[in-house]
């Protein structure tokens, strides 16, 4: 049987899967944080999966999956995770995005609600959900991306 952290992994790779297509059709970018569990905790505990641009602004996306919680439980969030939460996306309003995929459906939560009170207000948190193979062209509509001819003509016309 495969476990959470089986399909987490999977999960993490189909998004890179995504997140590069939309790298080269887009206005997007994406770093991926080094993971410090697999580095065998040599490395600092990170504040997400990945911190993405797109145009004018940056903002930190973690993923997350459970073979077993139909919803995203905070118990999910490693303390690094949670402070990168309340710091930058509580303090100085950036962006925070957790996508949580349970059997083939992906819940996009605002990670700044997922903290908010004693337990998650789901219809707070809740930006969209979605198919799992619908997700690239949700994220494209929800983060309103530009298709990579502007982002060309910008670097283009820079000097002009």
């Amino acid at each position: 049987m495969r476990t959470s952290q089986d399909i987490g992994k999977d999960f993490e790779k189909m998004l890179e899967g995504i997140f590069s297509t939309l790298t080269q059709t887009h206005s997007f970018k994406m770093h991926k944080f080094v993971d410090s569990h697999a580095a065998g905790n040599t490395v600092a505990a990170q504040p997400a999966d990945y911190m993405l641009a797109r145009d004018r602004s940056l903002f930190f996306c973690e993923a997350k999956a459970s073979t077993k919680n139909k919803r995203f439980q905070r118990s999910m969030l490693r303390p690094a995770q949670r402070g990168a939460i309340l710091h930058y996306g509580v303090g100085l309003r950036v962006p925070y995005f957790i996508l949580f995929n349970h059997k083939d459906e992906v819940h996009c939560l605002d990670a700044r609600h997922v903290l908010k009170g004693k337990s998650i207000n789901y219809d707070a948190s809740l930006v969209f959900r979605c198919l799992l193979t619908e997700l690239q062209s949700k994220l494209v509509k929800y983060w309103n991306l530009d298709p990579i001819n502007v982002v060309i003509t910008r670097i283009q016309t820079h000097d002009e």
